[in-house]
């Protein structure tokens, strides 16, 4: 008989349920619920202004406030089987009866004896002195509310990453349009000269093709730039709740700010931990603590010397 190894479908089960959580959490983040009706007018957008619409309207923040509403639920449910239990009744009763169908006949008396009225009250307790199960489940549900509401918090910073990431997205897309747009320019005016000169008889016609190819090639970079440009300002007015079709642009633009100029032995003092000390014995103080002391009367010990041998030693 072969054994069959059951370990590979199991791990690539793990495996696809994982991928599909990551992606489900993923979808939460780029979609919202869009709020308010498109303008015309452009939208000026701050980068606090895109992170408060997106913990407002992001779904990621939507569904984990859903789920710890169910889990605040749950944990009330379980308090209520811990408490006592008490009810009332209450019932008014009103009727008559007739003797006929009890078999009582008697002459000069009606057959309809009646009507009656009472009204009963009643109230029960209950209360169950020790359930194991129910400390056990309430225990359960406050570790569910607890985690639901850290939940909250983990998709609120993954919100305020994920927006802020898209807001800087679209600085630096805007940055590359214009540095490409620059460059388009100063390819364009490369581009007149080359066929001023060819026309004056002083360049060839492959400096014009050249110049030309150059100039294209910068064109359909500043096409595919301008392009993902617009592809994520529609992803971030997708995450933070923006109705559809409403324009914005970016109203805090991140410029450029060279650095504090450090020396490099600054930088290693700001990084590197302070060293310890340690206190290590020198081999010579260990000789010299080893070594007896020795006096002037005390020879140097004698040496021998030794006889060579006639023949060559191999």
């Amino acid at each position: 008989m072969t054994k069959i190894d059951t370990r590979f479908p199991v791990l690539l089960g793990l495996g696809l349920l994982l991928a599909s959580g990551l992606v489900g959490q993923q979808s939460q983040l780029a979609g919202s619920v869009p709020t308010g009706t498109a303008s015309s007018t452009p939208l000026a957008l701050t980068l606090r202004d895109a992170i408060e619409r997106g913990l407002k309207t992001n779904l990621r923040t939507l569904t984990s406030a859903t789920a710890s509403e169910i889990a605040r639920g749950q944990r009330q449910r379980a308090i209520s089987a811990l408490l006592p239990e008490a009810h009332g009744q209450i019932s008014e009763i009103d009727q008559q009866l007739n003797l006929k169908t009890f078999g009582l006949n008697f002459p000069g008396v009606p057959p309809i004896a009646g009507p009656f009225h009472y009204t009963d009250l009643r109230a029960f307790a209950s209360m169950s002195v020790f359930d194991y199960g129910a400390r056990k489940t309430y225990k359960a549900a406050q570790e569910n509310l607890r985690a639901a509401q850290l939940s909250i918090q983990d998709a609120r910073d993954l919100v305020v990453q994920a927006v802020a990431g898209g807001y800087l997205q679209i600085i630096a897309d805007a940055s590359r349009v214009a540095a490409i747009r620059s460059q388009v320019l100063t390819d364009q005016a490369l581009y007149d000269r080359a066929v001023d000169r060819k026309k004056a008889g002083t360049s060839a016609g492959i400096d014009v093709l050249r110049s030309q190819v150059e100039l294209k090639q910068q064109q359909q970079r500043l096409l595919a730039q301008e392009n993902q440009l617009a592809k994520d300002k529609l992803a971030l007015g997708r995450a933070i709740g923006l109705p559809p079709g409403q324009e914005f642009t970016i109203a805090e633009s991140a410029p450029y700010s060279p650095l504090a100029a450090t020396t490099a032995d600054q930088a290693l003092r700001k990084c590197a931990p302070p060293r310890r000390r340690s206190k290590r014995r020198t081999p010579s103080a260990t000789q010299s603590r080893e070594s007896p002391p020795t006096t002037a009367t005390s020879a140097p010990p004698s040496r021998i010397p030794m006889a060579r041998s006639p023949w060559p030693v191999r």
